[in-house]
């Protein structure tokens, strides 16, 4: 996935850009008034997003350039955040229904498959996600210095 960022901070070989999320709103139908009404519900309503960059090519602050990340890393992740709880909760209700007929153990037992997962998901995302830098800088499009000059 390539995608165009502004460089907030430089420290050593790591930057922190800015990327816009026009991909996750445009053209939304529960858009309202520039932004997303989903994305309001589920806590961001904001159309930009930081991370850190893999910064090889020297970029500076205020440099607009692109970046790029692994399409199969991203796709791993979003397999992990939506289809491992519904496997927990499937496995949880299966392993439930060996062991008793209350029906409202199935539900609790599927239920506190699918938080398992979402609380893994989390602590594999605070400890060793975080950790790691899944975005390169690719290209200078523009650079701050020249902007400044001109």
């Amino acid at each position: 996935m390539k995608t165009r960022a502004k460089v907030l901070s430089v420290e050593g070989s790591l930057a922190e850009v800015e990327v816009v999320r026009m991909s996750a709103c445009e053209g939304c139908h529960k858009s309202e008034e520039g932004s997303c009404s989903v994305c309001s519900l589920m806590g961001n309503s904001k159309k930009t997003t930081t991370v850190k960059a893999d910064n090889r090519l020297g970029a500076a602050v205020g440099d607009i350039v692109f970046v790029e990340s692994s399409s199969g890393r991203m796709l791993l992740y979003a397999a992990c955040l939506f289809l491992l709880p519904l496997i927990l909760f499937a496995l949880g209700f299966w392993i439930a229904s060996l062991l008793t007929d209350a029906i409202w153990v199935y539900v609790v037992a599927g239920f506190g498959g699918a938080l398992l997962a979402f609380l893994g998901v989390g602590v594999y995302s605070n400890v060793v996600a975080s950790k790691r830098v899944d975005v390169q800088i690719t290209e200078v499009i523009s650079s701050a210095s020249q902007s400044e000059k001109d």
